[in-house]
């Protein structure tokens, strides 16, 4: 949903972002990651909101990222994408 907000396909972008991200604050689950939220899809909505709430949620992934530069050393298609999404969050935090 949070990509379809940030193209402008719902009324109240920002508003429903903002109470989104609240909700994706409280699934934290301590060790840079959320419960009940798909962690690479996650990062790549957040990678695409343009709000500090968003900002904050990359930054509490940024052990996680980090970590997964140095452990990933399979090249494959996937791995490359995830490699490339890691970076760009790293890149804004």
């Amino acid at each position: 949903m949070w990509r379809h907000l940030t193209a402008g396909g719902l009324d109240n972008q920002e508003a429903r972002l903002i109470e989104g991200l609240k909700a994706l604050k409280q699934r934290r689950d301590g060790s840079g990651r959320w419960r009940s939220f798909p962690f690479y899809y996650t990062l790549l909505s957040l990678s695409e909101i343009d709000i500090p709430q968003a900002l904050n949620e990359m930054k509490y992934t940024a052990n996680v990222c980090e970590r997964y530069l140095k452990h990933s050393l399979t090249d494959d298609i996937i791995n490359r994408r995830r490699r490339t999404l890691v970076k760009r969050v790293l890149e804004k935090c």
